[in-house]
């Protein structure tokens, strides 16, 4: 998974409900935390690694690993 960046149109669609939280969906939640982390971020959403799914991780201390 790369962040996808402003100017980026996947940035700006309409991203689709997640209705059932599989392991499939936990395992990218996972991944999305691993990114944030490395990137020093506090938060990061589905269609920032282009996962076009209501999806959001955060770090509410704003505190990296």
């Amino acid at each position: 998974m790369e962040i996808v960046k402003y100017p980026s149109p996947n940035l700006l669609k309409r991203s689709k409900k997640i209705s059932v939280i599989t392991d499939e969906v936990k395992e990218i939640a996972a991944q999305m935390l691993e990114i944030m982390y490395k990137e020093n971020g506090v938060g990061l959403a589905g269609p920032q690694i282009g996962y076009n799914y209501r999806i959001v991780v955060m770090n509410a201390n704003s505190e990296t690993k």
